[in-house]
């Protein structure tokens, strides 16, 4: 049988859910898909490496699916809390070893003085001896205290509704989480509390319905605000998130408007670009600063700048792109009108 994130369609995971996952409404489905992800891609020999491979980011995927339903299902089952505690803690662990290889390759492009180029490696391979130790100490089968047995108890013992019951609450909590961002005022002037807050929340709503694995459909025909109703042809409509994944286990889902959410996709994409662009003139610079070849960070920020061609204008424009981007959403009450179907 094909490992759990290596099942593709419909009839590969029915068919991993017949052999391996009792059936059950479709959290508790959700949850263990992705547990029997993580366990075989967090267990498979080649992990023991752990460099920056695809094998790496697959299990990085696996954690981020587990901890976005971890959040969804955590008000309804409390004793939740810790396997989301546990699950962050190595999202965030994969995450770190991603930022450093990232900004090696970055420094490398650039042609970063060998001195940060080398504090660079340093970080990097303390990060990847950090999170080698954290999976053979909580996440290895054979590791005493396994969080993996611990995440599959944890799901056995608590009492799951019904596929109805779990389809009203799940319609309920993801109308509730959009709601809370379209409450949010935001300083787009902020790169941090503003840009990055944004996208954190309207990415962890992205996660929520592929997590879900089918309890979310895409409908072309739905397009309550006309004006992204083009976006059905265009260039986003092939984003390798442009698409859910869908199972046809039991009716109980929910239908949202395609245009929408590839609107919604676009944007996570756009802030994403301002994030890694600001990521990357801080973390370079800083290893400037770090190495002794500057002293003052702002100094090295403006060489990083010149290195990667990047003016004063262009990160205005992104800014100015980023404001523009917030005021659309709010102007259209888009949350709200996106996820309207989750209402009735």
């Amino acid at each position: 049988m094909m490992s759990a994130f290596e099942a593709k369609d419909t009839h590969e995971f029915s068919s991993l859910i017949s052999q391996d996952v009792e059936v059950g409404c479709r959290g508790r489905r959700a949850m263990l898909y992705w547990y029997g992800s993580l366990k075989n891609s967090i267990n498979h020999p080649d992990t023991r490496a752990f460099k920056m491979t695809h094998l790496s980011r697959e299990v990085r995927r696996h954690a981020f699916m587990l901890e976005g339903l971890l959040r969804l299902y955590k008000r309804k089952y409390p004793k939740f809390e810790k396997r989301l505690e546990k699950i962050k803690a190595l999202e965030d662990q994969l995450g770190a070893c991603d930022y450093w290889h990232a900004l090696l390759h970055d420094a490398v492009e650039v042609n970063l003085d060998l001195s940060a180029q080398r504090y660079i490696e340093g970080q990097l391979r303390k990060e990847q001896i950090s999170i080698l130790r954290l999976i053979q100490q909580k996440w290895s089968l054979k590791a005493e205290k396994n969080s993996l047995k611990k995440f599959r108890a944890r799901i056995e013992k608590e009492e799951w509704p019904s596929n109805k019951g779990d389809a009203q609450f799940l319609a309920k909590e993801l109308r509730r989480c959009a709601m809370k961002i379209s409450e949010l005022d935001l300083d787009m002037n902020q790169l941090e509390e503003g840009i990055h807050e944004l996208r954190r929340q309207i990415r962890w709503l992205s996660i929520y319905f592929f997590a879900l694995r089918g309890f979310v459909r895409l409908d072309p025909r739905l397009n309550p605000i006309p004006e992204y109703e083009a976006l059905l042809s265009s260039p986003i409509a092939s984003h390798p998130y442009a698409r859910l994944p869908v199972d046809d286990i039991d009716n109980q889902t929910r239908s949202i408007s395609k245009s929408l959410y590839l609107r919604l996709t676009e944007a996570i994409d756009h802030l994403g670009r301002i994030k890694d662009q600001g990521q990357r003139v801080e973390g370079l610079a800083n290893a400037l600063v770090q190495s002794g070849e500057f002293s003052e960070l702002r100094d090295a920020e403006k060489d990083i700048r010149s290195r990667l061609n990047l003016s004063n204008d262009e990160e205005q424009k992104r800014i100015l792109n980023a404001q523009k981007l917030y005021r659309e959403l709010r102007h259209h009450r888009f949350f709200e009108v996106f996820t309207e179907p989750f209402a009735s």
